[in-house]
């Protein structure tokens, strides 16, 4: 005697659709996750490019280097103190 399980077809059809809603659902939320993620590391990095180009370009490394020696600000351009604790 055959012992084989019969199922019936909808409840296999039932079966079937809810493992490949699930697999689905954790398919697109691991892309949407990883798509995210990646966008904003790219806009973490666009401002700190923006950021590091406005210091360069606004801030005079001689004076820098000479206020965080010394303390002093000489042309009250920049805050000494930011800069002396980084």
């Amino acid at each position: 005697m055959n012992s084989t399980i019969k199922r019936p077809i909808k409840r296999s059809l039932i079966i079937g659709s809810i493992i490949f809603a699930l697999v689905l659902c954790l398919a697109l939320g691991v892309i949407s996750y990883s798509d995210y993620s990646q966008i904003l590391y790219e806009q973490y990095q666009e401002s700190i490019t923006n950021l590091l180009n406005y210091a360069e370009s606004h801030i005079d490394a001689e004076d820098l280097k000479e206020c965080i020696d010394t303390g002093v600000n000489r042309n009250n351009t920049i805050n000494c103190r930011l800069f002396s604790t980084i």
